[in-house]
């Protein structure tokens, strides 16, 4: 994570299990997409987290279906 400060990403406002784990992560809600998804129609909160050279990374598949925090690239530290 060389020269990036944050990151920021969008999660469904419904999706209570993911919040859980963003924030066990270090991210804080900084805002609110309204009717950011379509199918259904339903708000995305905006996450956001200041990086630190020692951070885990976080993998997100983009439909949803999986999410886990990876350290060092091989071990799973939740899924």
């Amino acid at each position: 994570a060389r020269g990036i400060g944050s990151l920021t990403l969008e999660v469904r406002a419904s999706n209570l299990p993911a919040q859980r784990l963003y924030t066990a992560a270090g991210f804080a809600c900084i805002g609110r997409r309204p009717n950011y998804y379509l199918a259904p129609r339903e708000d995305a909160l905006i996450l956001r987290k200041e990086l630190d050279h020692a951070d885990p990374a976080i993998e997100s598949s983009c439909d949803e279906t999986a999410v886990a925090i990876v350290e060092d690239g091989r071990r799973i530290l939740t899924d």
